[in-house]
């Protein structure tokens, strides 16, 4: 990877000193505990992290996926699992842009900046990749039955 523009080597140095001074020093209690400490999630709501791939015209930074990428790398080393949780939550955003319509993204995307958006799934065949879920109908008299089930949950 090679970062050239000075907001993207900004945005570097802002996660980098993130990391050593909110994250890195309560990694293992973070670890440990398997949740984020009272006010961690506020601090990286103010600090403008869940909007680091948002388009601007939701409130977002709009940076690319090099610099993001980068960003989280830098992040991981000090705590991986908000790197993780907010890799999630720049995925989700992307599908949103991809393939949500414009009432869908002018009604939820505002709000990416103040909440994590996420997508789960569970199905034996499909692991962590959502392209090899397999899916099958069942006829019966009454109605169709699936063998799994989609649902988006906005809270």
């Amino acid at each position: 990877m090679s970062i050239t523009s000075d907001q993207d080597k900004m945005l570097i140095q802002m996660i980098k000193e993130f990391t050593a001074n909110e994250l890195a020093p309560q990694d293992m209690t973070i670890d440990q505990s398997g949740d984020y400490p009272e006010g961690l999630f506020q601090t990286v709501v103010n600090t403008g992290l869940l909007g680091i791939t948002l388009p601007r015209a939701y409130g977002g930074a709009g940076f690319d996926y090099t610099a993001t990428a980068e960003s989280l790398e830098k992040m991981a080393t000090g705590n991986a699992s908000m790197a993780v949780t907010l890799e999630g939550h720049f995925k989700t955003i992307e599908q949103f842009i991809k393939y949500g319509n414009q009432s869908l993204n002018d009604e939820y995307l505002p709000s990416a900046t103040k909440r994590i958006f996420a997508f789960s799934m569970t199905e034996p065949s499909g692991g962590s990749n959502p392209k090899g879920i397999a899916t099958r109908l069942i006829r019966t008299p009454l109605r169709p039955l699936f063998s799994f089930a989609i649902k988006l949950v906005v809270k």
